[in-house]
């Protein structure tokens, strides 16, 4: 029998996130990444990125900053 992953709702378009703080980890990756794109849109006011490294992490703000 094949395990089938549950689709997860996309967050309410009118979810606001401004003056809330998050913590993302593996945030330079996949759903860490994808998870930090969605809280930028709802306007995060701090989001602490947790990556295994510096590099990987100073490479994934500049992605987000850019709106990649």
């Amino acid at each position: 029998m094949p395990l089938r992953q549950k689709s997860v709702a996309a967050l309410p378009s009118s979810l606001n996130l401004t003056g809330k703080t998050a913590l993302v980890t593996n945030a330079n990756r996949a759903l860490g990444f994808a998870t930090c794109q969605d809280y930028i849109e709802h306007g995060i006011s701090k989001l602490i990125l947790v990556v295994r490294n510096v590099e990987t992490g100073e490479a994934a703000k500049v992605m987000l900053l850019q709106g990649d």
